[in-house]
């Protein structure tokens, strides 16, 4: 998952800032029978880049580059340093889609992690939602502090907030981080809102996050979380024991 379902966002950006459907490849059909580690592997692999959002899912004017994993490490107890970490180690398959964005510098991206077990996929939901409960104003303030750690002078506002029941739409959970930023003399300001829905499905976890501070509308996001939706569900139902 991306920092602990994509929350650490932007953090390294913003820091920089106080200082100054295509054609996609069929998931294999289930084998009856238990596969190998390594052939689990590959076609995991395979059902994660079937399931992700791509540039024929969107609209025209969009364009992606490739998800670059964060490399901030932020100032954590020993209890929340989990947040730090990247990956999962119970997964076999973790991957990301591209970062797309439009003209307005609106986003949207997908990732897809994959495991053994439906056992483990729980574990590491669980984990990660107690984490999140547990943890969520301490990373608030660590994320404030990374901020402005070389830019004196500089202020910095995080808030992390759980997406209410109503307006996950059939997704298992959501997370809100919303992030603003001054220089020293106030010249420059940055906002930014990033929303991340999260939808366990047996083996599979895949998660959805749009810039909420440039949100795309309501039909494109339903769109997009039914489109992920179903393709996690096919994948769940094709992904060999």
């Amino acid at each position: 998952m991306r920092n602990s379902l994509t929350i650490v966002f932007g953090i390294s950006m913003i820091a920089a800032f106080a200082c100054g459907g295509s054609s996609r490849p069929a998931p294999p059909a289930a084998s009856p029978t238990p596969v190998s580690d390594e052939a689990f592997k590959a076609a995991a692999t395979t059902h994660a880049n079937a399931i992700q959002i791509t540039s024929g899912d969107l609209p025209a004017g969009w364009t992606g580059k490739p998800h670059v994993k964060s490399d901030t490490q932020l100032d954590l107890s020993p209890e929340c340093a989990a947040f730090n970490d990247e990956d999962s180690p119970n997964a076999v398959v973790d991957t990301d889609s591209d970062d797309f964005t439009d003209a307005t510098d609106r986003t949207v991206s997908s990732g897809v992690t994959i495991y053994r077990t439906a056992e483990l996929a729980s574990q590491d939901y669980a984990e990660a939602v107690d984490l999140l409960t547990r943890c969520r104003e301490e990373f608030a303030r660590a994320a404030e502090a990374s901020i402005v750690e070389n830019a004196p002078g500089a202020t910095a506002h995080v808030t992390f907030d759980f997406v209410p029941s109503g307006e996950l739409g059939g997704w298992t959970n959501g997370y809100k981080v919303s992030i603003s930023a001054a220089s020293a003399n106030g010249a420059r300001t940055f906002h930014s809102d990033v929303t991340a829905f999260v939808k366990v499905d047996g083996r599979i976890m895949t998660t959805f996050e749009y810039d909420g501070d440039k949100p795309i509308d309501a039909d494109m996001s339903g769109a997009l979380k039914a489109l992920l939706a179903k393709r996690t569900a096919d994948a769940e139902g094709t992904l060999p024991r």
